[in-house]
């Protein structure tokens, strides 16, 4: 297909302040010519828009348009208002000089007629202001170089919702309308198709396939508006117009053919956010005659979420490309105690690793200490630092480099001088050691600020230092899992310094739990977060300033999550059970969607992953497995070192 006949140039997202350009910030690319789709409130829905790009993102990417919807409510091609409306009609004409000079598009789609006959009888007068509507909007269009593709008006569906018309004596309108205006329509119609050999002007009759299935295409008491299904309607007629067969026999049979299709879905999903986003944020920057309030951010704020988005799209639409293969798995620490937790990084040049030891096990008690090591190429490992808090559980430790500096943050439960049967939450504290060599370390300090909160892992962007730390919302008293759960927060905390934490936002506001998270190139954040009460894990986003947060619920329950980067794709990696025995796996996070291509060896009490991506494009990945047993068959619990190849 089939849109090179509009423009041979290779085009790359539409440029506004020519210091933006989308091609830095996103690897989907757009070849094909730019299309503005122009229209009432049925336009300005998009959902018939959505359509049609996801179709051709997951068909044709090697001809991919710029698509831009403008619609906007209650307009008209013809200026024309009935005096029942609450406000004058706004005409495209009033706008579309300015829109054709900013988006400078290849081919227009227009759609109007719907608000044209202003809900009254068929008057050759309106019918007059309709046709030389649309004959000034193809002739503006074609004066910048556009080709023009016009839509029949949509049907009115006033013969099967039933709308009452106006009392006598009370003037027709969009909620009073006439009776047979569908036949109104109908005429109009017919006149738009009638255009189809004016040169540069093509016609699609999106109206006859809405008939065909018009009790269907129509929800609760609106006549003007098609629902969901009559958008697949319009957008199937408009694609069988430009010459795909996209195997949705929709028209034909009635029946979606998108319902059972994930990826279809998931695609549309994220094409329909970024119009909101983007698109709408144009439409007011552009500027309209409709009264009402526009967004209430920046046209650059929203071609950076865009960017974003499309990102989020070419993982979702584009398949995996290639596979990982397991190159070693070796047992690197194993001392006869309890070891978990683990975490890599890389720092001056060499490799760290840490995790927890302890000689009474897995639970809370006392006698726990954090182990770091080293080492110059992941082959051998020395012990470089051990370190403990008195009458605390040391447990979780994480790295963070931040302002040259090595730090290892712990979250501890408080114990006393013996094991507790019981521990709160609220007595948590988050302690830390910090090194600016590697091998000469602090003794262990507070992380003020983090009473009450579990520490999990850290992260920085810019000059500031970020932590993962869960909490009882308001520091309830609990006397149970199943009531302290529900009221856990995973907060995140800020600091300038690594040592003096403050508030500023939260990851989940309920069943809170180990986050993992990183920031992406345009400064937004991204997490995985564990769910209390062994619900599925969710995925969770926010733009600066990181206070509010959107979240999706991942298809899996994860442990101990880990979310990093490996070359241009984000790993999602911990313990999963899915009804099976427990094992630690790792995922490609495509989308919102996890795609598992590695499961490695390990078993009961595991995973806790760390990773760390080498120079030649390999990984490491640290976990802690229980897999093993000892020569007296015992099981054992030991830190052990994955390499991965792609």
């Amino acid at each position: 297909m089939h849109f090179q006949h509009l423009l041979p140039t290779v085009l790359l997202l539409i440029c506004f302040p020519a210091a933006w350009s989308a091609d830095d910030v996103t690897p989907l690319k757009r070849p094909g010519p730019k299309i503005l789709f122009l229209g009432d409130s049925i336009t300005a829905a998009g959902h018939y828009v959505d359509d049609i790009e996801t179709c051709l993102l997951l068909h044709d990417r090697k001809n991919l348009p710029t698509i831009v919807a403008l619609g906007l409510g209650s307009e008209t091609v013809s200026g024309l208002t009935e005096p029942v409306h609450p406000f004058p009609r706004p005409n495209v004409h009033a706008r579309l000089e300015r829109v054709l000079k900013r988006i400078k598009p290849d081919l227009v789609v227009a759609c109007y007629g719907m608000n044209d006959g202003i809900y009254h009888p068929f008057s050759a007068g309106r019918f007059a202001a309709f046709q030389q509507g649309i004959l000034t909007l193809i002739e503006k269009s074609h004066a910048i170089g556009a080709k023009v593709t016009l839509l029949t008006p949509t049907p009115w569906a006033g013969s099967v919702i039933k709308v009452s018309g106006p009392a006598p004596g009370q003037p027709y309108g969009f909620q009073t309308p006439f009776a047979d205006y569908n036949d109104v329509l109908r005429q109009y119609a017919d006149w738009v198709l009638s255009l189809s050999g004016k040169e540069n002007v093509d016609t699609i009759d999106v109206r006859t396939p809405m008939l065909l299935h018009l009790k269907k295409s129509y929800t609760s008491r609106d006549p003007i508006h098609p629902n969901r299904f009559g958008h697949e309607l319009m957008a199937e007629a408009i694609l069988g117009d430009w010459g795909y067969e996209t195997g949705n026999e929709i028209i034909r049979t009635g029946v979606s053919g998108r319902s059972d299709d994930k990826k279809w879905r998931e695609v549309r999903k994220l094409v329909a956010a970024r119009r909101s986003i983007f698109d709408k944020a144009l439409l007011w920057d552009i500027g309209h005659d409709r009264p009402g309030k526009p967004l209430k951010i920046t046209l650059a704020e929203a071609q950076r979420r865009a960017a974003t988005i499309d990102r989020q799209i070419a993982e979702v639409a584009s398949p995996v490309s290639f596979r990982v293969s397991v190159r070693s798995v070796r047992r690197v620490f194993y001392n006869g105690e309890h070891n978990a937790f683990t975490d890599l990084v890389r720092f001056h040049g060499r490799m760290f690793l840490t995790f927890r030891s302890c000689p009474d096990g897995h639970m809370v008690h006392p006698t726990s200490s954090i182990i770091v090591m080293t080492s110059d190429d992941g082959s051998g490992w020395r012990q470089v630092h051990r370190f403990s808090v008195p009458k605390r559980d040391t447990r979780d430790p994480h790295f963070l480099v931040f302002n040259d500096q090595l730090f290892v943050f712990t979250g501890t439960w408080y114990c006393g001088a013996s094991s507790p049967e019981r521990y709160d939450l609220n007595q948590h504290l988050g302690y830390g050691v910090v090194t600016t060599d590697g091998d000469r370390w602090t003794d262990p300090f507070q992380l003020e600020g983090t009473y009450g909160h579990y520490v999990w892992r850290a992260a920085s962007h810019g000059e500031t230092a970020y932590l993962c730390g869960r909490r009882k919302r308001g520091f309830a008293e609990t006397n149970s899992r199943a009531e302290r759960d529900p009221l856990v927060e995973s907060a995140l905390l800020e600091s300038q310094d690594g040592r003096n934490w403050k508030h500023r936002g939260l990851f989940q506001n309920e069943f809170g739990d180990e986050t993992a998270f990183l920031f992406v190139p345009d400064g937004s954040a991204m997490a995985v977060a564990r769910t209390g009460g062994r619900r599925n894990a969710q995925l969770c986003r926010a733009q600066p300033p990181y206070i509010s947060w959107t979240r999706i619920e991942l298809d899996r329950y994860i442990g101990g999550p880990l979310l990093a980067k490996w070359g241009d794709r984000y790993v999602v990696g911990g313990r999963q059970t899915n009804d099976q025995p427990a094992r630690m796996s790792l995922y490609w996070l495509v989308g919102e969607q996890l795609q598992e291509f590695v499961s490695l060896p390990s078993g009961g009490d595991c995973s806790y992953p760390g990773f760390l991506e080498l120079e030649d494009g390999s990984a490491l990945v640290s976990y802690y497995s229980s897999h093993e047993q000892s020569d007296d068959r015992q099981p054992i619990t030991a830190i052990y070192l994955a390499h991965l190849t792609k």
